[in-house]
């Protein structure tokens, strides 16, 4: 049997990052409960509203990380931590280097502040390190390709970079195939098999220790509905079953085994939210109510 608590928590960390890239200068906070079909409740919103921000859940406490306001127009290093069972948020240990635009992975109860864009630089590979534990950054290996607007996802204790862009603004960005894999135990980098289609603005999940890559823009393309699947004990991509609506900047998250893809923007405006479910080596595509 689903767990209710599960399904809710996890659809909490996709929208907190969700409706702060969505819908620009909204600080509220939304969760789901019971099974499928739940029905969506208003939380505690966070202390400082933002988009473009990165969550990552370390022990059960979401992190709302970096991030920008609109008016006026600047980056954000604030961390916010929300609980919850109190639905209580907490400032903590700002991040070192304000930042929109990156990713984050947590393992072992650390969280990792991947690429972005920081005032003066488009696209960096910085990377930082957040131990919840000590409630300190410091900084870690750089990032061999620089890239904003990428994805992260862990696998075994993994790190795995995908896709983004680099290294000019708009139009003349160099939209990315790049994959990296960053081992924190030994602080360094590796380049991986490139995914097969470029993107940025993607959002990925893992399921059984494979990786999807979801949606994203791609040039020349616009908004993208492609789904590609990296097995990292092959280091090879393979093709899976495009979602119903094209988007990017879209959130996913994994619940028992079953990806959420949520919201994000395409050519018609905010996208619907789906559940994708996984059956041995196929799956499928259902809508959320």
């Amino acid at each position: 049997m689903r767990s209710g608590v599960s399904i809710w928590r996890t659809l909490f960390v996709i929208v907190v990052s969700l409706v702060a890239v969505v819908v620009s200068g909204r600080d509220q906070v939304f969760g789901e409960g019971g099974m499928w079909g739940g029905v969506w409740t208003v939380k505690t919103p966070m202390p400082t509203a933002r988009f473009e921000l990165a969550v990552g859940v370390v022990n059960g406490i979401l992190y709302a990380v970096g991030g920008s306001r609109l008016t006026p127009r600047d980056y954000l290093s604030a961390v916010e931590a929300y609980d919850p069972n109190t639905n209580i948020w907490t400032t903590k240990v700002p991040m070192p280097r304000a930042r929109v635009g990156f990713a984050v992975g947590v393992v072992n109860r650390t969280l990792y502040a991947v690429g972005g864009s920081s005032p003066g630089t488009d696209s960096s590979g910085t990377v930082e390190a957040y131990d919840s534990t000590t409630n300190t950054w410091t900084t870690r290996t750089t990032m061999p390709t620089p890239r904003v607007g990428l994805a992260v996802g862990v696998v075994n204790g993994i790190l795995y970079a995908v896709g983004g862009s680099c290294c000019d603004p708009g139009e003349n960005a160099n939209i990315l195939s790049t994959v990296e894999s960053y081992d924190p135990s030994t602080n360094m980098w590796t380049a991986r098999a490139p995914i097969p289609t470029p993107r940025v603005g993607l959002a990925v999940g893992v399921v059984n220790g494979i990786l999807y890559a979801v949606g994203g823009l791609s040039k020349g393309k616009g908004p993208i509905s492609t789904v590609e699947a990296y097995d990292p004990t092959r280091n090879m991509w393979t093709a899976r079953t495009p979602m119903p609506t094209a988007r990017y900047r879209l959130a996913v998250g994994v619940v028992n085994e079953i990806l959420y893809a949520v919201g994000g923007l395409s050519s018609s405006g905010v996208g619907p939210a789906f559940k994708v479910v996984i059956d041995g080596s196929t799956y499928a595509f259902k809508t959320v109510p």
